[in-house]
């Protein structure tokens, strides 16, 4: 063989392998589990992340942690249109300042 031939040849077979590989594997390609989208794997990093931030801040704090009121909870519990009572309506006095 000459020097031409025997590199033709060593490229042909890995080629020729690759090329065999490649022909067994796409009959194992339906066993593989089909791959999530990229919204569900989205969700599922964050919610990974959310975890292991809440078990850090809980693992950091000695008391349970409380979560604040929601915003505007204080104005859903007393109406701005109520007027106040009675006792509250202090006279005003004339002459004093």
């Amino acid at each position: 063989m000459t020097k031409a031939e025997r590199a033709e040849r060593a490229r042909e077979v890995p080629r020729a392998r690759a090329g065999e590989r490649d022909r067994t594997a796409s009959a194992d390609v339906a066993s593989l589990p089909v791959a999530p989208r990229l919204a569900e794997l989205v969700r599922h990093n964050q919610e990974a992340v959310d975890a292991a931030r809440r078990r850090r801040r809980e693992a950091g704090v000695d008391v349970p942690l409380v979560s604040p009121p929601r915003l505007g909870d204080s104005l859903r519990e007393h109406s701005l249109f109520t007027l106040p009572g009675d006792e509250s309506i202090q006279p005003v006095q004339e002459g004093a300042q």
